[in-house]
């Protein structure tokens, strides 16, 4: 079964089930409506539900692990600082690296948190950065912002520069297992016949 993330809408199919009306909602696959139903919510738990020194990063934040959820992908946290050199050149490369950008757009949503002085921010990369000695530091989290992962950025670096090849394994390793197209399938079919509805088939690809 060839695996791919559902995104961006490229064929929209209807499929009526007998039984149906027109003017019947679509059924959908139960874990995809519960996805949408909990990205609705921002603060779905405590671990989403963060605060920053800056406000724009807590948003920017929050809909990073929304979208992650609705999408089936993994959050990236990009620690560093401006006045970091290395923090600009490691977000440089995660943009500019052919590579490493089709795996961040594929698997990953992305959230950059510039790191200050104020308590509260260092509290939560301890939280969500785990052992944290400089800057920058990447932290993988799931789509309920739970930690998985969480890396130095000196330890992805091969000399003095960040070296693509580990930072690609870094991700490929904790990404998001693919769903199974005919798993979701099967189970929105499967809840249209037990509540006589249609079933909306949405194939797409995340581009």
């Amino acid at each position: 079964m060839r695996r791919f993330a559902v995104a961006a809408a490229l064929i929209s199919i209807l499929l009526l089930i007998p039984g149906c009306r027109a003017d019947d909602p679509p059924a959908v696959a139960a874990g995809a409506e519960a996805a949408a139903g909990e990205a609705s919510s921002l603060g779905h738990n405590e671990q989403t539900a963060l605060v920053f020194v800056d406000p724009a990063t807590t948003v920017a934040f929050a809909e990073a692990i929304a979208h992650a959820r609705l999408e089936n992908q993994r959050v990236l946290v990009q620690w560093g600082s401006a006045a970091s050199d290395r923090s600009a050149a490691l977000g440089q490369l995660l943009g500019d690296n052919r590579d490493v950008a089709r795996k961040l757009r594929y698997g990953y949503q992305v959230s950059p948190v510039e790191v200050s002085d104020a308590d509260q921010d260092i509290e939560l990369l301890g939280r969500h950065g785990g052992a944290v000695e400089n800057l920058p530091h990447l932290a993988i989290l799931d789509a309920d912002g739970q930690l998985i992962a969480n890396r130095d950025g000196a330890s992805l670096m091969a000399g003095d520069e960040f070296d693509a090849e580990a930072i690609l394994g870094f991700l490929d390793e904790h990404q998001a297992d693919y769903w199974q197209a005919g798993d979701i399938l099967g189970a929105a079919l499967a809840e249209a016949e037990r509540t006589e509805r249609m079933v909306f088939l949405h194939t797409g690809a995340p581009w």
